[in-house]
């Protein structure tokens, strides 16, 4: 088949790997682009969402949010806020925040928090090799 037509492509091309979800991804991402690209036509004026301001924050060690939180300032609610990618558990205490994962956090706390993770560490290390 020699054409660059999508619409033929995604009806008459029957190669092993392009399936229902590659089939429908590109046409999918055009809609979406197109509809970002003239919203106003689709639904009139609309008023924007202010961006969220954020740093960022990487666990070198897997730690509990609510720790980490209370030494930073920082509710609990507010970072589930921030972080709508990660699961709940995590904000509820119910898992440890995993080492590698990387959290937003306010604006100029980066640093708090890299340092509360870092004691926290710490101290439990210290309690550890204290058993």
């Amino acid at each position: 088949m020699q054409t660059d037509d999508i619409g033929v492509i995604a009806k008459q091309y029957r190669g092993g790997s392009y399936r229902f979800a590659s089939r429908n991804f590109y046409p999918e991402f055009l809609a979406a682009l197109e509809v970002a690209n003239h919203y106003k036509d689709y639904f009139g004026e609309i008023t924007r969402l202010t961006p969220v301001v954020y740093e960022t924050f990487t666990a070198q060690t897997s730690l509990p949010l609510s720790q980490l939180s209370e030494r930073c300032g920082v509710d609990l609610e507010t970072l589930e806020e921030m972080n709508p990618a990660y699961s709940k558990v995590f904000f509820l205490g119910s898992k440890p925040f995993p080492a590698g994962y990387t959290l937003r956090v306010p604006v100029g706390l980066s640093t708090a928090f890299a340092e509360a993770a870092q004691n926290l560490s710490e101290e439990n290390t210290l309690k550890i090799s204290a058993q």
